[in-house]
């Protein structure tokens, strides 16, 4: 079946988020050095800020969804090309392993230390992935569906969730604040780039024809 869009790029692929869950992993299980630095206590203050940036996500779904992420996203517009072919079996490749991944989460983090500090270096990661809507916007040079609690979700994680884990961590902020804030230009000019090649690319490809019914 011919495609009607170019494959997203990586970047859009959240690889930030799922690399983010891999290091995790990797130092949970695998490194007892690191292992060793968040086997501290989440700070009643740290899950106050996660509390709140769950809500920011949410209200960042619904902006998405009202104002048709589905239709601009990269993403979701390479798995539309796999519901084409079989809507039911793309929908099942799409929500059960999002559901094993999750409940992997949920009981690793209910094991407690240090899984639970752990797990907040998924949720920074997924903080800076969440600048692809600043990038995409500016890329496109129109607004990209999500943009402003895109924005907000980002400020949560950014200035509340990630310096509470970094004090409740106990270690040095020094360099943790210089890696990870000093990260935020980088991804966005990262996901600016990659978009930009995106759209090149829709740009040079004619629409294949839509499947007849």
């Amino acid at each position: 079946m011919a495609r009607r869009y170019p494959k997203n790029g990586i970047l859009s692929g959240m690889v930030l988020t799922y690399g983010s869950g891999i290091v995790a992993g990797i130092i949970g299980l695998g490194i007892p050095s690191w292992r060793a630095v968040f086997e501290a206590e989440a700070s009643p203050q740290l899950l106050n800020y996660f509390l709140v940036s769950i809500f920011v996500l949410i209200a960042h779904k619904v902006e998405s969804y009202f104002w048709g992420e589905y239709d601009a996203c990269p993403v979701y517009r390479t798995l539309g090309e796999g519901a084409k072919a079989n809507p039911r079996q793309q929908t099942f490749l799409t929500a059960i392993p999002l559901m094993m991944i999750g409940l992997l989460l949920v009981a690793m983090v209910m094991r407690g230390s240090p899984w639970v500090l752990l797990f907040f270096l998924i949720w920074a990661g997924q903080g800076l992935h969440e600048w692809h809507h600043l990038a995409k916007t500016l890329a496109a040079r129109r607004y990209y569906p999500g943009l402003f609690t895109g924005l907000a979700f980002v400020g949560s994680v950014a200035l509340l969730v990630f310096p509470a884990w970094v004090e409740s961590l106990g270690v040095d902020r020094t360099w943790w604040y210089r890696i990870y804030y000093g990260l935020h230009p980088v991804i966005i000019i990262a996901f600016y780039l990659e978009h930009r090649g995106y759209l090149a690319k829709l740009k040079d490809q004619p629409p294949a024809p839509l499947p007849s019914a």
